[in-house]
This record gives C-alpha cells, sequence and structure tokens, in this order.
C-alpha cells in the first residue's frame, strides 16, 4: 500500500469510496480515479481521459493525449501520456496536495505544452 489519498479539494470526495486510498504509485490501470456518489467508476487509471466532472459539479475532464477527444488537441506519445498521468496522479495525492478539480485542469494545461514539445521530437519529458 502506498498511504497515499484522495486530496482534492472538493466536498464530494468520500473516504469510503473505492478511489480513496491509492493502492501503489502507480495504480493499476483498473484502478477507479473517479467514483461518482453512487458508487459508479466515472474513469479509471487507464483511460485516455479522466472525467472529474463530479467532483467538480461541472463538466472537467482531463485529457492525456493519447486518443483526444477533438482534432485540434495536442497528441502526446504513449510513453509521455503516461508520465502526464503521474504527474496529475501525484497532484491528486501526493502528500502535500490539496488542489481543486479546476487547479488541476489549470495545471494540465500548462504543462502539456512541454509533454508535447517531447513528443515532437521523440524523447520523453523525463529525458
Amino acid at each position: 500500500m502506498s498511504g497515499l489519498v484522495l486530496k482534492l479539494d472538493s466536498p464530494r470526495v468520500s473516504h469510503e469510496a473505492e478511489n480513496y486510498l491509492l493502492p501503489s504509485f502507480p495504480p493499476p490501470d483498473d484502478f477507479p480515479i473517479a467514483v461518482a456518489g453512487d458508487g459508479r467508476v466515472l474513469s479509471r487509471y487507464g483511460d485516455p481521459r479522466w472525467n472529474l466532472s463530479f467532483f467538480a459539479g461541472r463538466s472537467l475532464w482531463l485529457d492525456f493525449g493519447i486518443a483526444p477527444k477533438r482534432r485540434d488537441a495536442m497528441r502526446l506519445s504513449p510513453g509521455n501520456s503516461e508520465l502526464l498521468k503521474l504527474v496529475m496522479l501525484y497532484y491528486m495525492y501526493g502528500e502535500r496536495s490539496m488542489l481543486s478539480p479546476e487547479s488541476l485542469r489549470f495545471v494540465i494545461t500548462s504543462v502539456r505544452p512541454i509533454f508535447k514539445l517531447c513528443t515532437d521530437n521523440g524523447i520523453l519529458v523525463s529525458q
């Protein structure tokens, strides 16, 4: 167990939800990242986009550039997409995290161009 718990600043975060405790870092692809109040899984770690709308109280998606919904969206290599997921996971579960869902969208929008630049140059962000 990683001991990391979901630290989103949202009144809809539940200590009883299936996504509250992160089992490992990174978690398995089938780990539920977003769970609605009725227990329905909205997004899993392995998904190309995470639906955080339940936590935000309005439509809010994080797109990792593997299968963007829009044609003009940034496409990322699988490796850089996975690294971007790790960054966002850290912001959601990290030791000092406590961001609102809207702040997560700001973070991903701010850093995704770096991941795109690396993808376009055939390197991983970690390099």
